[in-house]
């Protein structure tokens, strides 16, 4: 059993000794990097919101090697992004936007679709079997919830407001 076990901790530093080795390497991105996901042939990309004060000027990179180059762009402040498989997906102020794999950009769900007004799109999550993804509205302050109130009421926070739950269902074009 010992030796199981120091045969196991060998291989363990063998295996991670790369890591620990590794140096840190910085690769420049831009101005206001926001979100990181693993996309299109298994490459990073980058949501970059640049110049507050820009409409239009936020890009999302892609991260190749040491390398990152702009791989869309005409977005205004790209927060969250997600991989649905077949497209990134990214939450763009009040609206959802999806690029395809030659990171053309266009909207997946606008403003007025979504059953409640938002006002600031955060965050974006791929729901499992990849057909609908999630998405947070971190401006609607009067929509947001306690969680330590709900949790010393004994309810599930899955129980807050529906305001602060927004799932966006997509359909393939095949």
């Amino acid at each position: 059993m010992n030796k199981q076990i120091l045969f196991g901790l060998i291989i363990g530093m063998m295996v991670a000794t790369p890591v620990w080795g590794a140096k840190n390497k910085v690769v420049k991105i831009g101005e206001r990097p926001e979100s990181v996901t693993k996309g299109f042939g298994g490459k990073y990309y980058v949501t970059v919101m640049n110049s507050p004060d820009k409409e239009g000027d936020a890009v999302i990179k892609v991260l190749d090697g040491d390398m990152s180059k702009v791989f869309a762009k005409g977005l205004n402040e790209p927060k969250g992004i997600a991989f649905t498989g077949k497209f990134l997906v990214t939450a763009d102020q009040t609206q959802v936007m999806k690029i395809d794999r030659k990171g053309k950009v266009s909207v997946l769900v606008d403003k007025m679709a979504f059953p409640r007004e938002v006002s600031f799109l955060n965050d974006v999550a791929a729901s499992h079997d990849r057909k609908s993804v999630y998405v947070t509205d971190m401006g609607a302050i009067s929509k947001m919830f306690d969680p330590d109130k709900y949790a010393r009421s004994g309810r599930s926070t899955a129980s807050r407001p529906r305001s602060c739950r927004r799932r966006v269902a997509y359909t393939e074009s095949r």
